[in-house]
């Protein structure tokens, strides 16, 4: 694709931008999530550290931070799950869109490219292309935002 396709495929997401935001938010927090958990295993004074050597594990401790670990688990699984009911919602959205445009368009073309053109063939190729669109929409939006996010948030966390 070109960048005047899109520019012009990024006028479709204009009206979304609320949901593009907190996609990004999401996909944010996502990452932290997933940075945090090795954090909280080996870090100082974490998991690893209260198993430190026979019959000097601290049992109490090691279970609140193995608690901590689920938690941070499972709260990563929650925004993953929510941030692919956006990611779905927004690309099917935008997709609707597209698809109203185009028979839009359909419908102002003139009698006789219609007439010389096989039957479905228009129809197939707006199908086909659109669909395509879809699926490139749904895997760049998570995987851009997550990786920009997962690029920054290593930089932290390695700073």
């Amino acid at each position: 694709m070109n960048s005047k396709t899109i520019k012009r495929l990024l006028t479709y997401c204009r009206p979304y931008r609320v949901i593009l935001g907190l996609i990004f938010i999401l996909s944010f927090i996502s990452v932290c999530l997933t940075l945090i958990t090795p954090i909280l295993f080996g870090h100082e004074g974490q998991a690893i550290d209260l198993l430190i050597g026979i019959g000097l594990v601290d049992f109490s401790r090691l279970f609140w931070q193995l608690l901590v670990i689920v938690g941070v688990v499972l709260a990563g699984a929650l925004v993953q799950w929510i941030l692919g009911q956006l990611t779905n919602k927004i690309t099917y959205n935008i997709t609707n869109d597209l698809r109203d445009r185009v028979f839009e368009k359909i419908h102002l073309l003139p009698l006789k490219y219609i007439d010389s053109t096989p039957h479905g063939d228009i129809i197939g190729r707006v199908i086909n292309d659109i669909d395509l669109i879809a699926a490139g929409l749904l895997q760049s939006f998570t995987s851009l935002f997550t990786g920009v996010a997962t690029i920054v948030g290593t930089i932290i966390i390695m700073c």
